[in-house]
């Protein structure tokens, strides 16, 4: 007797081939889901074409048997500028002419009085058009798709998964229209991030609590990508303890042959070439490369030769340019723009060691670190104790810089440096690819739907009309 497989509508903002760091979970999920008995129906955003750059994009003809809907945002929220914002993005390692500084003004700007008035305007734009985030434009077209599909394919269950988490607005809006049990993925916290509030949108910053809360109170369940977040979830929502549940990221079969491929077409290193450490991806806010190139100065100032290779944006914040310049590291250092998935993959392949830089997030454990173990090369972790720090340790795949000083990173690099070859490697790389299996991690999502259509959750559905918190408008 053939078993019929229930299906999920499963609602995510990026599918391949857009791609983002959130999509190798979404692609885990669906392209693992079906061996345990579920049929994903994936409902994403179509991109606008000048999002969709070939950088971005994933081929992968095995999704092609999955069934995927995607509908536009708004049109209004669509024909929005971009807001401004000094988080500009710099690609190359060149710096101004040596005597050369950008021209500036010869008389510095008074400030004007109408700025406390355009400052205020501006908060009230951001709160009215991109509460809780820059997806918000997406919800209502997602929800109408999202009950078309309801009604043409009968899921037996809806997921969501944020950031962007006004995500999860759609899913609860569909659970109330719908009655389908609704499982939500926090990949990241919302409104206890970590690293604060954002400069923008202040005003709709201080709602994420009581959207939040409401997502959570509506939801059959809950999944958070660490053990570390679904504990703070528990603590700060007691009252629904039983929802949360910790699935990781993990790694994935077809990404793991495709990486033993590309390690096998590497060229050995001679003796005579500098060590490479990469970093692949965006590097901003609290993701600070600039003590990390000092400390590879202070060790090539030592006799180890090393250099730092960073592949992605890198925030204008930081001004690496002048940075190498006044430094005169500029030899150590390469930046490279963005370049397609396997591009990536082929230059993390060709490095000595790899770079994880998650300062001042206890409780997250960023995809990238599933995505280096198949690479079985050591790993400079630049974090503060907590979830990434304790799988680095547990494994004993590398080491955690938690002084973020360029001496004292420079030291645990060194050390790194000399102890990489290690007798038991094989045994530990083996043990951490295994523990975050992708196929193991989708059968306890798996597991969790099966709980929550076979009625053994508690239901928690509630009338939508709770008012939001008022909202103190001030510049």
């Amino acid at each position: 007797m053939t078993t019929v497989a229930q299906k999920l509508l499963l609602i995510a903002r990026d599918f391949p081939p857009d791609f983002s760091p959130g999509v190798p979970r979404i692609e885990r999920f669906a392209r693992n889901l079906p061996e345990s008995g579920w049929q994903p129906l994936i409902l994403a955003m179509e991109q606008e074409a000048a999002d969709s750059q070939a950088a971005t994009k994933l081929d992968d003809p095995s999704l092609n048997s999955i069934i995927v809907e995607r509908c536009r945002m708004k049109k209004w929220y669509r024909s929005q500028p971009a807001a401004a914002t000094t988080n500009k993005t710099q690609t190359t390692a060149s710096a101004p002419p040596e005597g050369k500084q950008p021209a500036q003004s010869e008389t510095p700007a008074r400030p004007s009085r109408l700025r406390p008035l355009r400052q205020w305007c501006v908060n009230l734009k951001d709160l009215l058009i991109i509460t809780p985030d820059k997806a918000i434009g997406w919800v209502s077209p997602a929800v109408a798709t999202g009950k078309r599909m309801i009604r043409e394919h009968n899921p037996q269950a809806i997921m969501t998964s944020g950031p962007p988490h006004s995500i999860h607005l759609i899913g609860r809006r569909l659970k109330l229209a719908t009655g389908l049990p609704w499982v939500a993925d926090f990949r990241d916290p919302w409104a206890r991030r970590p690293w604060g509030h954002k400069k923008q949108n202040p005003w709709g910053q201080n709602l994420y609590p009581w959207f939040e809360r409401r997502c959570v109170e509506t939801a059959d369940r809950v999944i958070l990508n660490t053990e570390a977040m679904a504990d703070d979830f528990r603590r700060f929502y007691p009252q629904w303890e039983s929802k949360f549940l910790a699935i990781p990221n993990g790694c994935d079969g077809h990404l793991v042959e495709r990486i033993e491929q590309l390690l096998g077409e590497i060229p050995a290193r001679s003796a005579a070439e500098p060590l490479t450490l990469t970093h692949a991806g965006s590097l901003y806010r609290e993701r600070d490369p600039r003590p990390l190139i000092e400390a590879i100065a202070l060790l090539n100032q030592r006799g180890i030769a090393i250099r730092f290779e960073q592949i992605g944006n890198c925030s204008g914040d930081f001004n690496i340019p002048t940075f190498l310049r006044d430094h005169d590291c500029g030899e150590y250092v390469s930046l490279t723009p963005p370049v397609p998935r396997d591009e990536a993959l082929r230059r993390m392949a060709a490095a000595d060691l790899l770079l994880l830089i998650q300062p001042g997030t206890d409780l997250q454990i960023p995809g990238k670190l599933f995505e280096m173990l198949p690479f079985r090369k050591p790993i400079l972790a630049v974090a503060h104790a907590g979830a990434t720090a304790d799988v680095i340790n547990q494994y004993q795949l590398g080491a955690v810089a938690t002084d973020h000083t360029p001496q004292a990173m420079a030291t645990v690099l060194e050390n790194l440096i000399q102890h990489r070859q290690r007798s038991d490697a094989d045994l530990r790389w083996d043990k951490a690819i295994h523990d975050f299996d992708g196929r193991t991690l989708t059968a306890e999502l798996a597991a969790t739907l099966n709980a929550v259509t076979s009625g053994s959750n508690e239901s928690t559905t509630t009338a939508d009309v709770e008012t939001p918190p008022q909202v103190t408008m001030t510049s």
